[in-house]
């Protein structure tokens, strides 16, 4: 068979290589399976895959071939077998890898380890595209994966004896959280396992495996020496990948696991970390901080950092979270705050101006009704909440002049049903309700606003109507209430007639003024 293999291979034509190849494969013979392993090495990538190929299609004709390699086989042998069997995604020979492993005399166990760590990594890749519904074929990995993992967790049973970490690693890369044998090993600290999973969990840079630490996380029954692995990791990789996988809000089951943990690295004294995420992962990171067990000092120094140097969600999110301390430097970070450049962390320190009792936080607020940003002018104005229509109703006749203009100003910008309501006081059957309404609507500096119902008003049958109408309209700037005015100045009652005399003479004088003004200012710049 040997030479006839050999003058095989030695075809130029792909076709007739694979050809000898395949027929090679499906002989039940020991020997010329070994030398199929042998050369190997010596075949080009394109005969490799084609004898991958065929094997894969028969693997029961050449595994003996192969387990006798990987078990007995010189360094060639043993190394080109495990070549075969990763290229070949050889799962069913996974045992006979671990056995290999196991053996802590095997001369050759680099290459087994090595290939242990690779097919594993390989099917994790696999399982995560068919999750993520990518499946270039039909065959379900998470039956192999079961396959695999039961033969990892047969081997920890020995972990005393073989210490073989990748076993470990490959291992914790596959299992889930509610593993009985991965949370046993957690919960023991006497188990022979239970040092090196931590240190594993600990120190590993494989996402896969600090995923793991992410499931726990979400996990309200995971134990305490996992919980402890979270609080006291604190390098880059890791806090990317925990801010990530989470989501904000945080789910309540992190934040239960969460408020377990008296002290956690990345939220005390490596807050560095956190400017190297985006704003949502530094919002996450406030809430996580915020229900943990961490100190007050503590969560105060990182809040306080995030709003200085934080992106804008990360600084929204401080702004807010700082509602919780009552202090004179929470208080001045608020101030601090009320300048940010985002809208909407000047919005979170506005809220809390008035409970905190900060000097001037009216007259602020009062500024904030007129700011450019709507999420402003929104928390301004429920801050103000208390300047309402129906309050302002209530108390008008108990004001004098100059605090109704000045409550009647802020209910105008302050609350958005006030208009709605002035047009329902100016529209009622009773007169006294229509005549206190022209006076809030002029009080409220809304008499444009309430035209239509102040023209109306103004050929009411009631003279006193009519007359206060008439004064309300002199407050109106539009060509409508001209016309108006000048109708109402031939009322046939006097006291109408005069007060709209009056305002139009007054509308004459300061248009007249108006129009001299740029002439005197010309004169002058002569």
């Amino acid at each position: 068979m040997l030479p006839l293999f050999l003058a095989g291979m030695r075809s130029s034509s792909k076709e007739v290589r694979a050809a000898v190849l395949h027929a090679a494969i499906r002989r039940r013979d020991l020997t010329t399976h070994n030398q199929l392993i042998q050369h190997y090495s010596d075949l080009d990538p394109a005969d490799q895959a084609a004898l991958c190929d065929a094997h894969r299609t028969m693997s029961h004709h050449a595994a003996p071939a192969l387990r006798k390699a990987v078990l007995e086989g010189d360094a060639a042998l043993c190394g080109n077998a495990c070549e075969m069997i990763l290229a070949a995604a050889d799962y069913e020979l996974f045992p006979t890898l671990i056995r290999a492993a196991e053996n802590i005399q095997h001369r050759h166990v680099a290459a087994v380890l090595t290939t242990i760590s690779s097919l594993v990594g390989r099917l994790h890749h696999d399982l995560d595209h068919w999750a993520g519904g990518v499946r270039p074929d039909a065959h379900d990995p998470s039956f192999v994966r079961q396959r695999v993992l039961n033969a990892l967790e047969r081997s920890l049973q020995n972990y005393a004896q073989h210490q073989r970490i990748e076993i470990l690693n490959a291992f914790l890369l596959l299992t889930a959280i509610d593993n009985s044998t991965f949370l046993k090993i957690l919960r023991d600290s006497q188990h022979a396992c239970h040092t090196a999973m931590i240190a594993a969990l600990a120190t590993s840079h494989d996402s896969g495996i600090m995923e793991r630490l992410v499931d726990l996380l979400r996990d309200t029954a995971a134990p305490t020496a996992a919980l402890r692995v979270v609080a006291e990791r604190h390098d880059q990789q890791f806090l990317n990948i925990v801010l990530h996988e989470l989501r904000h809000p945080a789910p309540l089951r992190v934040l239960h696991n969460m408020k377990r943990l008296q002290h956690v690295a990345w939220l005390e004294s490596h807050h560095e970390l956190l400017l190297e995420v985006d704003g949502r992962a530094q919002a996450l990171a406030v809430e996580l901080a915020a229900a943990s067990g961490i100190g007050r000092g503590a969560l105060f120094a990182l809040l306080a950092f995030l709003l200085r140097n934080g992106l804008a969600e990360g600084r929204r999110a401080s702004c807010q979270a700082l509602a919780h301390f009552e202090d004179q430097d929470a208080d001045e970070l608020i101030l601090t705050a009320l300048d940010d450049p985002d809208a909407s962390v000047q919005a979170a320190a506005t809220r809390q101006l008035r409970p905190r009792r900060l000097p001037d936080a009216l007259k602020r607020l009062v500024g904030f009704l007129d700011s450019p940003s709507v999420e402003v002018r929104n928390a301004a104005q429920t801050s103000l909440a208390e300047f309402n229509f129906i309050r302002f109703r209530s108390m008008f006749d108990l004001l004098d002049d100059g605090a109704a203009r000045t409550t009647g100003m802020l209910v105008h910008k302050i609350d958005g049903s006030a208009c709605q309501k002035l047009q329902d006081e100016l529209n009622s059957p009773s007169v006294s309700t229509r005549l206190r309404g022209i006076e809030m609507a002029v009080a409220m500096a809304a008499t444009d606003d309430v035209q239509p119902q102040l023209i109306g008003l103004a050929q009411h049958e009631n003279a006193a109507v009519r007359k206060e109408a008439v004064v309300a309209l002199g407050h109106c700037t539009s060509a409508d209430s001209e016309i108006v005015l000048t109708l109402a100045s031939r009322d046939p009652n006097g006291n109408v007639a005069e007060a709209a005399r009056q305002i139009l003479a007054q509308r004459r004088h300061k248009h007249a003024a108006s129009l001299k003004k740029p002439l005197v200012a010309a004169g002058r710049t002569k």
